[in-house]
C-alpha cells in the first residue's frame, strides 16, 4: 500500500507538480473534484492507518 512507498524529496515534488498542472488543465469543476477525489481515495486509508 501506500503507506509503504518511499519516494525522495525531488521526485515528491515532481509527482506534485505533475498532478497540480493535469488538475489546472480541467475546466469542469465537477470533474476537476470527481479527478481528485479518486486521486486521493487510496491515500485515505494509509492516512488513517498513521
Amino acid at each position: 500500500g501506500l503507506e509503504k512507498w518511499y519516494l525522495p524529496l525531488e521526485e515528491e515534488e515532481e509527482v506534485v507538480g505533475a498532478i497540480t498542472v493535469i488538475l489546472n488543465a480541467v475546466t469542469n469543476k465537477d470533474l476537476k473534484n470527481s479527478c481528485l477525489g479518486r486521486l486521493l481515495r487510496s491515500s485515505f486509508g494509509a492516512i488513517e492507518k498513521l
